[in-house]
């Protein structure tokens, strides 16, 4: 089946190396990468992060994947 939207790939930097640059090149996707931890999680960075994604074109279609821990995944999801 033909994939209809672009896949952004936000990733802690902590696992950046190891994971996600190599899986965002398998992919094909976009790679957005955010510092992990709990401190994250703010209004700031979310903000920061839609507005990353309406830079890199994302709309309804488009897939996120969350690679790292709790917060990372808790903002993308």
């Amino acid at each position: 089946s033909k994939q209809k939207g672009k896949v952004i790939i936000v990733a802690d930097v902590a696992i950046l190396e190891l994971y996600a640059r190599n899986l965002s090149q398998k992919a094909q996707a976009e790679l957005i990468p955010i510092s992990g931890g709990e401190k994250v999680k703010t209004q700031q960075t979310v903000d920061q992060l839609i507005d990353k994604l309406f830079r890199l074109g994302a709309d309804r279609e488009t897939m996120l994947v969350g690679v790292g821990g709790g917060a990372t995944t808790d903002l993308v999801g």
